[in-house]
């Protein structure tokens, strides 16, 4: 996807290993099956879902999303890729 646009990683978990990744925000248009499709070559997803803000249009820029993998090492390849947008 490029459409130009892109996400921040957040961990709030500090250093410690983690499989989630927090992403914010979701670019418009975006849906869960292209982030799967975005995140599976980093490794075994577990889920992928996209929360929408209930108080703003769908496709706001408050969306954001919550990628699981399987294991630690999938997450951990996806925020060391240096060309990590969507």
């Amino acid at each position: 996807m490029s459409d130009g646009s892109t996400w921040r990683r957040h961990n709030d978990y500090g250093n410690l290993p983690h499989p989630n990744l927090f992403l914010k925000p979701v670019p418009f248009g975006v849906d869960e099956a292209m982030l799967r499709d975005h995140f599976i070559p980093y490794g075994l997803l577990s889920s992928v879902r996209i929360c929408r803000s209930p108080s703003t249009v769908r496709g706001a820029s408050d969306d954001h999303a919550f990628v699981r993998f399987s294991d630690i090492r999938g997450a951990q390849r996806a925020l060391c890729d240096p060309n990590a947008s969507i």
